[in-house]
Parts: structure tokens; sequence; C-alpha cells
């Protein structure tokens, strides 16, 4: 097996064994760093020696100080919480003291010369104002303390992304923000960058990704600085096969595709945001995904392109839980024309989007939607307005119905396109299991099979498919 990996401007050809780190090679690495990696004094010093260990790690991207031991409590939760205190009205003054009390700790443990007090008071002034915008200004500051620690311990100058990260009316501005990126950076031989946030076109105030968007941020600093490697720096040994709290024995994934890694992390993989991907897969950047603290492996590497003889079919398997599924019967559905846009019309209506749409039976079709869309009685408002809509009083036949209780599991694998059986072994491992099948979806790519299930199978699916398809016992 052979694969190109993109070193500037020069296609090097690897082979299986080659390490991507080209010895006499001058590189650009972008290196992220999670929340459980830079949760604390001890966390930092471990991204110093890593970011010091190579000259080619120039520009680092870091997320807000996350959990120090199990019983902790991430930093930007103690920060929503003090939002959520300040909006009832309520005293936020003792959260906000463990805040201020952590991050104390970890300078003074550290030594760094950093002021504390005038940025924190800034942070004390919005919680007290609650000016328009204000939550989104508090819970970024996880993200931009720990920047402003990194930097000082590093010696490298701090970049904060309000300058360089834009959202407009229409959400985050890649072209705007690209070109900002490479602006700054341009002048700078290395930087500390604080993920998660940017600032709003139109006055400024602070804008957010969704949860986990600090790995957005690092593939956006990678994509403008036109980095030879993006390194996703984790708790974790890479991309597991399978979740390891539910396979013991799973193994990391050597080496897996872009969208294979997409269709991985949205099926339920955590370990990295599924919209991060996309920056650097435009710009065809390999990505390494590693531990912080033993780099040297196992670790998984991303990349664009793969001419496919790996000889396996699967590579991974992922699944979540927390969807709704709405199933809707309407006998004219085959026939009729306009019924699949009145159901879209509806979810439009209702501002929602939904995670699949398989087709049950000649006569039906199903949704699923995330819980997190669907609060207090969205749900049974949604499925009023799609009977409303998509049912006729007159037949009895037509109806809708809805369970709160779905999951999906995704089966993901280039080696599954035209392969004669990739779904039989999945179904067969299933069936072995005792596990019911409520909706089947693949796409004409075949690249991933969801598969509709109850939240109480999962871990048994999981199981199942692990062992049976992509690392038979």
């Amino acid at each position: 097996m052979r694969y190109a990996w993109r070193i500037r401007n020069i296609c090097v050809v690897l082979l299986p064994d080659s390490s991507i780190d080209q010895k006499g090679i001058t590189m650009l690495i972008v290196s992220k760093f999670g929340g459980t990696s830079s949760a604390d004094a001890n966390m930092l010093l471990k991204i110093k020696a890593f970011l010091e260990s190579n000259p080619d790690r120039r520009y680092a991207i870091v997320s807000a100080p996350g959990k120090r031991h199990t019983n902790d409590v991430k930093m930007t939760n103690l920060l929503r919480e003090c939002v959520f205190l300040a909006k009832r009205g309520e005293s936020y003054n003792s959260v906000l003291n463990v805040i201020e009390s952590r991050l104390k700790e970890t300078i003074s443990q550290l030594g760094v010369e950093y002021n504390l007090t005038r940025d924190f008071d800034l942070l004390r002034d919005a919680l007290k104002e609650k000016a328009c915008g204000f939550e989104a200004y508090v819970e970024s500051r996880g993200e931009f303390f720990n920047g402003k620690i990194l930097a000082s311990l590093m010696g490298w100058p701090f970049v904060d992304t309000k300058e360089c990260i834009r959202f407009d009316k229409n959400g985050f501005n890649p072209y705007l923000s690209n070109a900002l990126v490479q602006n700054i950076l341009s002048t700078k031989e290395r930087a500390v960058i604080p993920g998660y946030y940017g600032s709003s076109t139109r006055d400024g105030s602070i804008r957010l990704f969704s949860r986990g968007g600090s790995d957005i941020t690092g593939a956006i600093v990678a994509q403008a600085v036109g980095a030879d490697l993006y390194e996703n720096v984790t708790d974790v040994d890479g991309v597991f096969a399978a979740d390891p709290g539910i396979v013991m024995h799973a193994k990391t994934i050597p080496l897996m595709t872009y969208q294979e890694l997409r269709e991985m992390a949205h099926g339920g993989a955590g370990v990295i945001h599924p919209d991060a991907l996309l920056p650097v897969k435009r710009a065809r950047i390999p990505t390494r995904v590693l531990h912080l603290l033993h780099p040297e492996g196992p670790y998984t590497d991303v990349i664009s392109d793969l001419e496919d003889n790996r000889k396996i079919r699967y590579v991974g398997v992922a699944a979540k839980s927390g969807f709704a599924v709405i199933t809707v019967k309407n006998s004219s559905m085959t026939y009729g024309v306009g019924f699949a846009k009145r159901l879209l019309q509806v979810l439009v209506d209702f501002d929602i989007n939904f995670e699949q749409m398989p087709s049950s039976s000649l006569d039906s079709v199903s949704l699923i939607i995330n819980h997190d869309q669907l609060p207090g009685t969205v749900l049974q408002n949604l499925v009023e307005a799609i009977k409303k809509q998509c049912t006729d009083d007159y037949n009895d036949d037509d109806s809708v119905s809805y369970t709160r209780d779905g999951a999906l599991v995704c089966v993901i694998g280039l080696g599954m396109v035209g392969a004669i059986g990739a779904s039989a072994d999945i179904f067969v491992a299933l069936k072995d299991a005792g596990v019911n099948i409520s909706t089947i979806n693949q796409g004409a790519t075949e690249e991933a099979i969801l598969i509709g299930i109850h939240p109480l199978d999962m871990d048994r699916a999981v199981l199942a498919i692990h062992d049976r398809c992509i690392a038979p016992q």
C-alpha cells in the first residue's frame, strides 16, 4: 500500500512503515490541545515540552481547562453556571471565585508573568452589566485565560481570535477569517491562539462555535498558514475502531481518510469535532490525532485520499443515542407530488434539521431528530404540524407516530463500496446479538451504513459489529 503525503508543494510517496516526520525536511506544524491536555499547570508544562521537542511546531491552539480528575468540573461549565446565575439575578460569586482560584493556582505553579487581575475584572464587569451578548463573552474566557497563560509560559505571542475569526449574519465567515489569520500570523513565527470563539463583523461582540469548537479553530489556522501537518493532541491514542469503554480490546485506527473520520465523529466518536475536518480536508492538509503523554504512538493519521487496498471493508463503528423518531405514513406518498416538500417545509417552519430520513416502506418515511432540538412541547407540536400538512383525515391508513427512544449505530469504511456481503455481515452480527433493527440507511456512496436501534441495545450492537466485522476474534 502506498499513499501520497503533502509537504509544502512537494509530493512525497511514503511506504506504510514510513514516518511522516521526515528528517531533514522543514515542516510547518499547527498543534491543537484539548481541555484535558491543558487542564492544569502540570499538563501545560507537558504541552511546553511537546512544542519544544520539534521546532516545526509553530502555532498552538488551546482549549479551556478541562477536568483535572473524575469529579472535577470543566472551566467552561463553571463559566456557563455563572451566566445562568447572573441571568436569574442570583449570586455567582462563589463559582467565580473557584474559577479565579484555579487560574491563580496555575499561574503561581508555573511562575509565569501574567497579571490576571485586569482580564478577570473585565469578566466580572460582563457578568455584572449583562449587556447584550455577554453570555458568549463569558463562556469564551476559559480559552482566553488558558491561551494567555500558555503564551506566557512559552514566551510566544498571544493572538486573540477575536481579531481574526469572524462571524457574520450567516454564521462563520471562512473567507474573511482565512485572510485575517494569514495576515496576522504572517508577521509571527510562533503564536498561541485560543480556540472556540471569534467576533461579529457587525459589532465586534464575541461569537462562539458549537461545543468542541477549538477543533474548528485549529483547522482554520492550519488551512490559513498552509500547514504541512495539523496535530490534534488529545488524551487518547488516536481514533479507536470502537469506543474502548464498550469494546475494551478496540485498537487505534492507524490510517483513515477524512471522510471516514468525519463519519466516525458524526456517528458518535468523540475524539474530534465533525466540522473541524472540513478546512484541513479542503486544503488537503494531513492530520495526526495523538496522545500528549506518548506522542510516539499509537496514533491515527488522517489523509484526503487513499488508494484503498487496505484489504479491509470496515474501519470503525460508532453509536449515539438521544434521538426522536417520527414515522409518517401516507398512502399517496409515493405517487403524489409535493409530499416531501410539505414534510420538509414543516421542519423549516420549526427551524429544525434532521439527522436521517430513511424510507420505512412504500407508504412511510421516518425522521430521526436530535433531542437537543426538541425541548419542552416542541416534539408534540411538530408532530401535530406534520399531521396537518402530510396526512389525509379521510384516509384511515395515514398516521404520524413518534418515539423518544432512538439510537443510531454507524458502520464506516471505504472498503464497503461495491463489496458483496458487507451489509450482510453487519446484520448477522446484530441478529446473533439479539439486537432489533428499526431503520436502515445507506447512501449511494456506500461508505457508511446507519442503523436505527433502541438505546438499550447500543453497547451490544457496537461490540457485536466490532468483533464480527472489524476485528474478528
